[in-house]
């Protein structure tokens, strides 16, 4: 009964907990389940109107990444047309270019992007790149064939040498596989704080500050507020995993690594977390100001993870700095890994490394300027007591 009763007293962190972890990540993925970007509106500029003109516009006609929707009779227009969000690409075929081609005098084509988003802007560029190298391909073998050279001898002049591809993890270059992973901990880290731990230190601050601080009392009340946050922890943890398990049964999400690796590592990381929210419990009196300064500063450690932006491209001893004031460094990228990869201990010891080093740094310092937060509030009130305890005197002497 007392476990029900002590289970029962966080009933709503742990609803809400499990609740968002599980439905936030599932109705995200379902947003990026499209595993490949298709379709994407593409305009067409053919000054030449030639047999090989029309050979390539049908052949990027023929990818199923590119829709095909939108004819101009010049640059000009096509770009104003990307420029309005009409396309989104779009190829621009020269006069003379099926002559130029024949006359073997490298013509050029024109494969305009638009870049404002990445990843439609890598796949138009991918797709036109593989419809118009088949197509350049194919016309070679025909102009050696036609100045009377072999078949075979003309295949092995334009191919001189042969290259295979191989994309490793992530073959598809998908959206969901690229923010998932860092989406699971970056979720995790605003739920935990903002719906459960800052909330209750704030709570429990205020109600330390009517007790004695080395009382018995004080120290059961401590002792609970850590099972608590144990007790969370385990739930979160949890309800991350099963999360993870319905991505990959239903969306296909790859999980290759260790059970015991994705605790560890989610473990450590939350510990950090809880440093951080003692820090912050210690300044804050109004979840709302909390609110709006962690939504500010959640960006800024997505951004600065090592996902979106290679930790090896930051400015030297940048990345040193951020993981020494936010934990989040630690375990992004290892996350990623761990799931995509199926790396092993040796990979993500270093960061269980940093995570122990950052909860033993900031620990004492979290509990220190909380408990110093308690002892100030009670010095202020007993100040204020006495104040009032001297008015009355004072208007009795007077009278």
């Amino acid at each position: 009964m007392r476990v029900l009763r002590f289970i029962a007293r966080d009933k709503k962190s742990i609803i809400a907990l499990s609740l968002i972890n599980i439905i936030t990540v599932i109705f995200l993925c379902s947003i990026f389940s499209k595993v490949y970007v298709e379709s994407i509106p593409f305009g067409i500029v053919d000054m030449d109107n030639s047999s090989l003109s029309r050979t390539i516009i049908q052949q990027l006609k023929n990818s199923p990444g590119l829709n095909v929707n939108y004819y101009a009779d010049s640059d000009a227009k096509l770009e104003q047309a990307i420029k309005e969000k009409r396309v989104s690409g779009g190829i621009v075929i020269p006069k003379d270019f099926n002559k130029d081609a024949i006359k073997m005098k490298s013509p050029s084509l024109a494969l305009l992007i638009d870049e404002t988003n990445m990843v439609v802007g890598n796949n138009i560029y991918a797709y036109g790149s593989a419809a118009i190298g088949t197509v350049n391909a194919g016309f070679q073998l025909k102009v050696f064939q036609g100045k009377n050279m072999l078949p075979d001898i003309a295949k092995k002049t334009i191919t001189s040498f042969s290259y295979g591809e191989r994309i490793l993890y992530e073959p598809q270059l998908s959206y969901m596989r690229y923010l998932m992973y860092i989406l699971v901990p970056y979720l995790i880290q605003g739920t935990f704080l903002m719906t459960f731990l800052v909330p209750m230190l704030i709570k429990n601050r205020k109600q330390l500050n009517i007790l004695n601080i080395r009382s018995k009392e004080s120290l059961r009340n401590m002792l609970v507020i850590f099972a608590r946050i144990l007790m969370i922890i385990a739930v979160t943890i949890i309800s991350s995993f099963i999360a993870l398990c319905i991505l990959g049964k239903y969306f296909n999400l790859p999980l290759r690594g260790n059970v015991l690796e994705y605790f560890a590592l989610m473990f450590i990381f939350l510990i950090d977390i809880t440093a951080m929210g003692f820090l912050f419990a210690a300044f804050i009196d109004k979840m709302i100001y909390f609110i709006q300064f962690f939504s500010m500063i959640n960006l800024i450690t997505f951004l600065t993870s090592g996902v979106p932006f290679p930790e090896y491209m930051m400015p030297e001893g940048l990345s040193r700095i951020i993981k020494s004031l936010w934990p989040f460094m630690n375990v992004a990228l290892q996350f990623k890994c761990l799931n995509l990869k199926g790396i092993g201990w040796d990979i993500i010891l270093p960061s269980l490394k940093y995570g122990l080093l950052f909860a033993l740094a900031w620990f004492p310092i979290g509990i220190g300027l909380y408990f110093s937060r308690i002892a100030l509030d009670k010095y202020r009130n007993k100040r204020l007591i006495n104040a009032e305890d001297k008015e009355p005197s004072l208007a009795s002497e007077g009278a």
